[in-house]
């Protein structure tokens, strides 16, 4: 929820009109950003993150503008030599593929490694910097500049102003502002936790990822792998790791940021393991760091800390040891795939959980060790809250999910491979009420933009073409 306090419940019961009023003003130019309310989350080992929270109709309009300009940006990305370099915020992407990559490059030979980290990028990102980048690329389209310079100087707002609900039995008193926000004007960095935040971030540190495998790989035999401000450059020989630490250092001061001293290392790969992205990367294998199992299965502990065992006392065994493993399914499904009717095949990858995070593991065992400590939490929520005990068959008979089935079962998940038959956007004056829903499907389902094209068809409003190619298949906003 952002500082306007619009919940989406709300913002749907007038979907059409708000949707409408986004576009419009997105087109017109005359679109403003609300301020953004920030939370601090926690960091392991220690520390917090600095994430901002957009309005409903912000988050909207980023996605609008986002859309427009990915394939543009994504140009900015790619390089002459077909390497893989930049792994976050861009489709296809992703921190496992990038865990692959360097486990790939170390039995290659680069057993040499500068893990680095740049010291508070997202608050360090200079403006005036960041806005030519922008314009060199968008060729000076002043109203997707502005738009994007709104978003960059947008005013931020503590969240402690801020509470969700106030819990009553039953029933739950909603406050949201307890004190008038402060708002902070920000003179720099970007916001973090945007849809445009991680674009923006590519684009900042585009010309640095340029000159490492243009200049810097001249000069040094070398791979580069960098997701977001986290990046690992490998190398043949420990002199060679030295010079290119200190030649980063040296261009991100030009960009004006730093190197984190303190979580830059250099590595050598034939006796310790690399800890990039959540992963243990050695040549032998690739497997979940110890600090991320130990969270997770912390994690699941407190989910069965929330169960209500009051409620469950005196309920049958059976169903005691279901509400458990319900609690626990959830956890370790996540959000789950979605599968295309026709063939069967995940239309959107592979589900949002842990396990499919880590499904890049060479190390399925990981999978098996937390199974086990899962077990063991259930049979002790179960004794000291409700006197019960249960063997491992009967937690698997109320339907206990295992994360190393889940693994393989993810491992084994294959895409759809229909057609996606949707007519050309620019064709939209051909478009007619009866022949719209023919040209227009995606898996036997109707898309919603397409519907929403069809009411103004319907009701023969010309004016809304523009406002609707854009809203509806992300054009370019000019």
């Amino acid at each position: 929820m952002g500082v306007d306090g619009i919940e989406f419940r709300d913002f749907e019961k007038q979907l059409e009109k708000n949707l409408d009023n986004i576009s419009l003003r997105l087109l017109s130019g005359r679109y403003f950003f609300s301020p953004l309310r920030e939370i601090e989350i926690p960091k392991i080992p220690k520390g917090y993150r600095t994430l901002s929270i957009s309005t409903i109709r912000d988050a909207i309009a980023q996605r609008q503008i986002y859309s427009s300009v990915y394939e543009l940006f994504d140009k900015q990305l790619m390089n002459q030599s077909g390497d893989e370099i930049c792994f976050a915020y861009r489709k296809g992407f992703s921190a496992p593929r990038a865990a692959m990559q360097v486990r790939k490059y170390l039995n290659s030979g680069y057993v040499w490694a500068v893990d680095a980290d740049i010291s508070k990028f997202f608050d360090e990102v200079d403006h005036e910097i960041l806005i030519d980048k922008l314009s060199d690329i968008i060729e000076h389209d002043e109203l997707i500049i502005n738009l994007f310079k709104r978003f960059i100087k947008s005013d931020k707002t503590p969240s402690s102003t801020y509470l969700r609900k106030i819990y009553k039995g039953m029933r739950s008193k909603f406050i949201f502002k307890i004190t008038k926000p402060k708002r902070v004007h920000r003179s720099i960095g970007i916001p973090q936790g945007g849809m445009l935040s991680g674009l923006l971030a590519n684009i900042y540190l585009a010309d640095f990822d340029k000159w490492i495998i243009g200049t810097l790989r001249l000069a040094h035999d070398l791979v580069y792998i960098r997701y977001a401000d986290d990046f690992i450059i490998l190398a043949k020989s420990k002199d060679s790791a030295e010079a290119i630490k200190a030649e980063c250092a040296e261009a991100l001061h030009r960009l004006r940021l730093t190197l984190n001293e303190k979580k830059t290392f250099i590595l050598d790969c034939n006796s310790q393991d690399i800890e990039f992205l959540g992963y243990k990367i050695s040549s032998r294998q690739l497997s979940p760091k110890s600090d991320n199992i130990i969270k997770y299965i912390k994690s699941l502990s407190k989910t069965l800390d929330e169960v209500n065992y009051d409620y469950l006392i005196g309920k049958t065994k059976s169903r005691c040891i279901r509400r458990l493993a319900n609690r626990v399914n959830h956890k370790i499904l996540g959000l789950p795939e979605k599968r295309c009717e026709l063939c069967n095949g995940t239309t959107n990858g592979n589900p949002k959980s842990w396990v499919s995070f880590f499904s890049a593991t060479t190390n399925p065992r990981v999978f098996r060790v937390i199974d086990k400590e899962i077990r063991r939490i259930i049979y002790l929520k179960l004794n000291n809250k409700l006197g019960i005990t249960c063997s491992r068959r009967e937690l698997y008979t109320a339907g206990l999910l295992s994360l190393e089935r889940e693994y393989y079962r993810i491992k084994h998940l294959k895409k759809c491979e229909c057609r996606l038959n949707i007519f050309k956007p620019l064709d939209y004056n051909t478009l007619s009420p009866k022949n719209i829903y023919k040209d227009c499907h995606i898996n036997s389902k109707i898309n919603q933009s397409v519907m929403i094209i069809n009411h103004y068809l319907i009701q023969k409003s010309a004016t809304y073409n523009k406002v609707l190619i854009f809203q509806s298949f992300n054009l370019k906003l000019a």
